[in-house]
């Protein structure tokens, strides 16, 4: 009995610490990053997978809609994608500990409208796979409405 309890503490201790540091590399990169401004922040989670291709194919549409500057891709690891806009993108490559806790800053708060989590089934309570095929959503429209929050055109 006790030992289930002392998990979930140290659990919630845990998540509580990755908030923290979350919220501090936040404000790094607010502070710091001057190309951070009218700016959207995209992290790409390191198991993203065909999420990341739909991140990067709809960022145009994304900061047309919602009159950014431009966008920044926070990945983990980065690779060498092709892929065509007609912004201003700028690709960082994060460490392992920054992505998780600014995805743990994420859980707990939606901190600013500049940032955006690029997965549609990574976040606690969000799984947008039990949408694909209702009302025939595919998974790149379920990814423009619920992480982006823009309308798709095809």
């Amino acid at each position: 009995m006790y030992g289930n309890r002392m998990v979930n503490e140290m659990s919630f201790v845990r998540n509580i610490f990755l908030s923290i540091i979350g919220s501090l590399y936040w404000g790094y990169l607010i502070r710091k990053c001057k190309y951070i401004k009218n700016t959207a922040v995209v992290l790409i989670p390191h198991n993203a997978g065909e999420d990341e291709l739909y991140a990067y194919e709809l960022i145009d549409n994304l900061i047309k809609e919602n009159r950014y500057d431009n966008a920044v891709f926070l990945c983990s690891n980065k690779r060498n994608l092709k892929f065509r806009t007609k912004s201003q993108i700028t690709i960082k490559k994060i460490g392992r500990l920054s992505e998780k806790s600014l995805r743990q800053f994420y859980l707990l708060m939606q901190f600013d409208k500049r940032f955006y989590y690029a997965s549609i089934d990574g976040l606690f309570r969000r799984n947008g796979n039990y949408l694909i095929g209702i009302n025939g959503l595919d998974r790149r429209e379920i990814f423009a409405r619920g992480v982006y929050r823009i309308s798709v055109e095809y």
